[in-house]
């Protein structure tokens, strides 16, 4: 192989890997710019059954032996979602197909079993819009564990 050769296959071969790196991150940017979905948080607290009193997640989950939360989402259009999400954080953040949901929550222990609320119907969000170019949308609930 000559020099010039030589010189010509490594520059080529210098070009293709310092271009891969950004044409991967244009794929991404293209892919993650596609999204048609809105973004909600949906956050809980805990209610003493006997008291009443506020308790935050951080306190609550393990007081009540609550492991995880399960959401299930349903979009007046007939779209539907369930999440998982750790109990301590105290909320959740993920996309939606725009329309106006509103979420049901169950407590979940350590092995996935749905633990009894004392207020079962406290744990459904009031509905409300999910746009894909407004706002985040805010849902909440309280969690009465028995």
């Amino acid at each position: 192989m000559g020099m010039k050769h030589w010189v010509s296959h490594w520059v080529a071969r210098l070009m293709s890997r310092s271009m891969a790196p950004g044409l991967c991150a244009a794929a991404v940017l293209a892919v993650a710019g596609c999204s048609q979905n809105g973004s909600y948080r949906l956050s809980w607290i805990f209610q003493d059954p006997t008291t009443g009193a506020a308790e935050s997640a951080a306190t609550g989950c393990g007081r009540h032996y609550v492991d995880s939360i399960m959401a299930t989402g349903i979009e007046n259009g007939g779209d539907a979602q369930q999440i998982v999400a750790l109990c301590t954080s105290g909320w959740v953040t993920a996309e939606a197909s725009p329309g106006t949901w509103s979420f049901s929550v169950q407590m979940l222990d350590s092995r996935g079993a749905l633990i009894d609320s004392a207020m079962p119907d406290t744990m459904t969000t009031t509905a409300q819009a999910i746009a894909a170019d407004g706002p985040q949308a805010q849902f909440a609930v309280s969690l009465w564990p028995l």
